[in-house]
């Protein structure tokens, strides 16, 4: 008897004491989680999701539900282009330093308070007045399989304003809840579990150099361009003292040259290369490679670009007069129009004709500017005429004296 009074009094006690069991069984969250689809290899305007997941416990015998999810976004160099939730849930957004929304039912906050996250505030709720656990989504990894989606947020990498001082960008959601009836925000974490930020590894921090990959050319920002534009931005460059090809690998200098700057050239070891980047012996240089006009470029004895003036002194020492009207003498020396005249007028010179102008010529030419008929026998039409007139007054003497005598007898 004594055994069934006491079943008795503990059966009386537990129910009792249910009610205060049953009033424990408020919704609760246990832990957070941030996961994003993708945090390597971010190029520029490539969108990254990232998802703020929770393990939602529903509240029994109707007890207080979750009525909003409170999160915060911070962070650096990044942009938040959208935001949704998976699960269906509705949001209020509050910018930067904006006051808050009043929500009903309201969700104790300080009078005129203000979103202090750099990226905005987000307060997520439900339609039904109540959040329950939704494990709808088909994003969480089987890790996160209870787990409610709670909200995803669209971000890009901001490349514009990445501090100096770190290698990536970085998102940071920091969440709490607030219970319909409570009389203030259950401060549930300091951050989703196990850190309330997530990297965004760029691709210029993984590859600090241009990139093909097969498919896509993408600049030294990571942003996919044309392949003229990599080409232009990229391929063959000298950058940081090193060098890179056309294929974007770092290269010698002498393997760099010959792909990307095939002109004459000598390196420091005395090998030198012809205007198509190929080794070629001194001569061989020295042929293709010396005094020339390429393209309307002038090139010195040593294959280097230099102006007319200079060329015409060191490649052809010739008189010649350029466009400004300065000229220069048969040693490639500036002389005044006179002097030029006096030295580079008609003339031969190593076997070769020049004519008035101080122009290369042909013999034939030669003979019809600079020995013009007038000029060339003038001296010996007066020596002919000098001749004649003195043979004809002998002459005239001659007779004279000769009838004189006769006379006389």
């Amino acid at each position: 008897m004594k055994k069934l009074n006491k079943i008795l009094m503990i059966f009386i006690m537990s129910v009792a004491l249910l009610p205060f069991a049953v009033k424990a069984a408020d919704a609760s969250i246990d832990r957070w989680a941030l996961q994003c689809d993708k945090v390597d290899d971010i190029v520029t305007n490539e969108v990254v999701h990232c998802h703020l997941l929770a393990l939602v416990n529903d509240a029994t015998s109707g007890d207080k539900d979750i009525t909003y999810i409170i999160t915060r976004i911070d962070g650096d160099g990044i942009e938040v282009t959208d935001v949704t939730s998976p699960t269906g849930l509705m949001v209020s957004h509050t910018d930067f330093d904006d006051p808050f929304t009043t929500l009903n039912p309201p969700i104790p906050r300080q009078s005129g308070a203000k979103c202090t996250a750099s990226f905005g505030c987000y307060d997520w709720y439900s339609n039904s007045g109540k959040i329950v656990n939704d494990t709808s989504s088909t994003f969480p990894a089987p890790s996160y399989q209870n787990y409610n989606d709670v909200a995803a947020w669209s971000v890009k990498i901001d490349f514009d304003n990445i501090r100096d001082d770190v290698d990536c960008a970085k998102i940071c959601v920091y969440a709490d809840y607030f219970r319909d009836g409570d009389s203030e925000v259950i401060v549930a974490q300091t951050g989703s579990n196990p850190s309330p930020c997530i990297e965004l590894h760029y691709r210029n921090s993984l590859n600090p150099t241009c990139k093909y990959d097969g498919t896509n050319y993408y600049n030294k920002t990571g942003a996919i361009v044309t392949k003229e534009e990599y080409l232009e931005e990229c391929a063959c460059r000298i950058e940081g003292g090193k060098y890179y090809d056309d294929n974007n690998e770092e290269v010698t200098e002498e393997q760099y040259n010959k792909v990307c700057n095939p002109k004459c050239y000598c390196d420091t070891n005395g090998q030198c290369y012809d205007d198509n980047g190929e080794p070629v012996t001194p001569e061989e240089y020295e042929k293709s490679c010396g005094c020339r006009i390429d393209n309307g470029k002038y090139y010195d004895n040593e294959g280097k670009e230099t102006t007319e003036e200079n060329y015409y002194k060191v490649c052809n020492p010739k008189c010649y007069c350029n466009q400004e009207g300065q000229c220069y003498d048969g040693k490639g020396k500036p002389v005044t129009k006179e002097q030029y005249d006096a030295a580079c007028g008609c003339r031969k010179e190593n076997g070769k004709f020049y004519d008035d102008k101080g122009q290369e010529v042909d013999e034939k030419t030669w003979n019809e500017k600079c020995i013009p008929p007038t000029g060339t026998f003038a001296p010996y039409v007066s020596l002919g005429v000098l001749l004649i007139i003195g043979y004809g007054m002998f002459n005239l003497i001659k007779y004279y004296k000769n009838n004189k005598k006769i006379y006389r007898v």
